[in-house]
């Protein structure tokens, strides 16, 4: 069963969110270390309440690396692409220049010639061939922090989570899941949505299989006593993973 209040929920899921605007983000990590104690210390099994001890330490700790890395990414990027065009040589730069008329005109009113409506060409092809690698770059590097914040969250929580005598953990890998989404992503727009619920059960799989529980006693034993001490869980844990992965 899941014990969470809804005024929990608005604070973390609202309030938050919009105080995080006036911090520039810097409750980012805090907001989402919030999230998860708020899921996993509130599932129950019977009278017995889950203890989700975890820190906004590690959630800052990676969530700044992460935007450390994608900075030193984008300045690289930047440096690379003003460095290759001031090494150009000037004629290569010249027709970019001239051919903004649809009649292959020059800004002086000079026809380009062919080597120059040539050189245009190509220059323009790259341009766009390079615009284009960029963007796909940055849409797979997006699904890689997605993908690595949500794993490193995720396993550090369940790993600090208690249900009684039993001790959760999860052992998600980064590249499992980010190889999963992308593909997921990929084949639902192919197919305009139509792999949708393949897409959910194949990712549900994977992130049940990752999900083990360690138990210093008898796990039958304690099953069995906790619902002897509830009238109904229904269900529960449909519930509580349709929560979980909704947010």
């Amino acid at each position: 069963s899941f014990h969470g209040s809804c005024i929990e929920a608005y604070v973390i899921y609202l309030l938050l969110p919009i105080l995080n605007i006036f911090t520039i983000g810097l409750l980012t990590p805090y907001i989402a270390m919030r999230a998860k104690r708020f899921v996993f210390g509130n599932i129950a099994l019977g009278r017995t309440k889950a203890q989700c001890d975890i820190r906004s330490g590690p959630f800052y700790r990676w969530y700044f690396s992460t935007l450390g890395t994608l900075t030193a990414i984008s300045l690289v990027s930047a440096l690379f692409v003003l460095g290759y065009i001031e090494t150009m040589p000037p004629e290569e730069k010249q027709p970019a220049t001239e051919e903004v008329t649809a009649d292959y005109y020059g800004e002086d009113g000079r026809e380009l010639t062919d080597e120059e409506r040539a050189k245009a060409a190509v220059l323009q092809g790259a341009i766009i061939a390079g615009t284009f690698s960029v963007y796909l770059l940055f849409f797979f590097i997006i699904f890689l922090i997605q993908s690595y914040l949500y794993v490193r969250s995720t396993n550090y929580a369940m790993g600090r989570t208690m249900l009684g005598h039993c001790q959760l953990y999860c052992r998600m890998r980064v590249r499992t899941i980010f190889w999963i989404t992308i593909t997921n992503f990929i084949l639902t727009v192919l197919t305009l949505g139509l792999y949708t619920p393949w897409a959910r059960v194949r990712m549900a799989r994977y992130r049940v299989e990752s999900m083990s529980v360690i138990s210093t006693g008898s796990l039958q034993r304690f099953i069995a006593e906790r619902h002897a001490e509830q009238s109904a869980l229904g269900d529960a844990a449909a519930e509580f993973f349709d929560f979980e992965f909704g947010f």
